[in-house]
């Protein structure tokens, strides 16, 4: 009977060993890492977010910096593609209001969209209301990558301010 109850235990251990240091599930969580999150060293904080919106375009390399950074960081996120599914009005009008920017912040003026027709001339004489319809029409006028918390929003890749916001 106890060379019965060594096995299990042993059984028990090597099943934890594989499923802890292999790198399938975090061992606070229980859940699959992503695979640039494997074999990461960072220790992890505690973090004030469980799951966050990632709005992305997966082609833009700080859109890409920032999902490796959150990866690596082992933050939960739901990403979505910006240009695919870009934001509705009604998202658009929570996120501002969240966001406590100025609503010029949550455009892409870098963007060929934006130049090409000309809203750095045009946006100080549209309303709030206008603005908000505009950037709804394509989600490349929409400035990337955005984290969508409960009750903050990260406009824009700023390492630091993700930090102190994620960590």
């Amino acid at each position: 009977r106890y060379h019965y109850i060594l096995s299990i235990v042993k059984i028990t251990a090597v099943h934890l060993f594989f499923l802890i240091f292999q790198n399938t599930v975090r061992p606070d969580c229980s859940q699959p890492l992503s695979s640039a999150a494997k074999g990461s060293k960072i220790k992890r904080k505690r973090r004030k977010q469980r799951t966050v919106l990632f709005l992305e375009y997966p082609p833009c390399s700080t859109c890409k910096k920032a999902r490796k950074w959150l990866e690596a960081h082992q933050i939960s996120f739901t990403a979505r593609h910006i240009k695919e599914d870009n934001p509705t009005e009604e998202e658009l009008k929570e996120w501002h209001k969240k966001s406590g920017l100025p609503l010029k912040r949550f455009f892409n003026t870098s963007g060929l969209v934006y130049k090409n027709l000309s809203l750095k001339d045009k946006l100080p004489q549209m309303a709030e209301e206008e603005q908000y319809q505009l950037l709804a029409t394509d989600g490349m006028l929409v400035k990337r990558p955005l984290v969508i918390g409960t009750d903050f929003v990260l406009v824009g890749f700023k390492e630091k301010e993700w930090e102190d916001r994620l960590m």
